[in-house]
């Protein structure tokens, strides 16, 4: 009698958990789902694994690793084939979690994220001229002139009042679009940062951001400001900079104005308004 009573309560403890109680976020790099779930204080987090269903089928899973100590346990996921990022998209494949006690609830895609993918693989057709990843293991160094600091592991500091990006000249006609995904440095003294975009010091784009989360833009500008010499250059003027060391109280006295995740710069192949 008493085994089969340790039994029933081993058998409900896996399915008397929380629907929607655990969340997180992830984005996706190089091939991979990247992201993590929020750890609750006070409550267990064994056995705690991602798992990613296509409709009713679970088609993969990962378990999350340690708190990194900023309250949240990371995952990364390869996507191999079994998926695709339009399905993550328009969540016809989702992200799900779940803990050993039956606790459950989504992971969701970064909103910024997820436009700029609408843009990528739900948008009309595009030629990719460059395709930056500001991230530690991404490919923008090699692009950036002054005004950058160091690459950290999910974005790379805009440093100063101007950053500067150079690439190869595209000889194409026609009308462009600047994708940028960024974050903001703030402060309560700093509520927003100004960013004037110029292409070879033509201003294409005046705006201000007043988000310290990932947001996504996108600017249209003409191809005939890349004129004729072999290399073109962006030039982002960003003023408001400032330094966490006199905002923040911390020991950077670096002048920080955004975070940078992405910049890309596509030609429409479909030019009709």
């Amino acid at each position: 009698m008493f085994g089969l009573l340790k039994r029933l309560r081993s058998a409900s403890a896996s399915t008397d958990g929380v629907p929607g109680r655990l969340s997180g976020i992830f984005d996706i790099r190089d091939g991979m789902l990247v992201g993590y779930v929020e750890k609750i204080h006070g409550m267990s987090h064994t056995g705690t694994t991602i798992e990613v269903w296509r409709q009713h089928v679970r088609i993969a899973s990962v378990p999350v690793s340690a708190d990194t100590g900023h309250g949240k346990m990371p995952f990364k996921l390869a996507i191999e084939g079994r998926f695709t990022v339009a399905e993550l998209v328009v969540e016809t494949v989702r992200l799900n979690a779940r803990n050993a006690r039956g606790d459950t609830g989504p992971i969701t895609l970064d909103g910024a994220t997820q436009l700029e993918l609408i843009r990528d693989h739900l948008g009309i057709p595009v030629e990719p001229i460059i395709d930056l990843d500001f991230t530690r293991d991404g490919n923008a160094r090699p692009y950036l002139g002054a005004g950058w600091s160091g690459a950290e592991n999910n974005f790379t500091w805009t440093e100063g009042d101007d950053s500067l990006v150079h690439f190869p000249t595209p000889r194409t006609a026609g009308p462009y679009l600047l994708r940028l995904r960024t974050a903001a440095f703030l402060s309560v003294m700093i509520t927003a940062q100004k960013l004037d975009i110029y292409v070879n010091e033509e201003l294409i784009a005046a705006t201000m951001i007043d988000g310290q989360l990932a947001e996504f833009r996108e600017f249209r500008f003409d191809g005939s400001l890349f004129g004729t010499e072999a290399t073109t250059t962006l030039r982002l003027h960003h003023p408001f900079a400032g330094r966490p060391s006199e905002h923040h109280g911390t020991g950077d006295a670096r002048r920080l104005a955004f975070s940078f995740r992405r910049l890309s710069i596509v030609r429409p192949l479909n030019t009709e308004d």
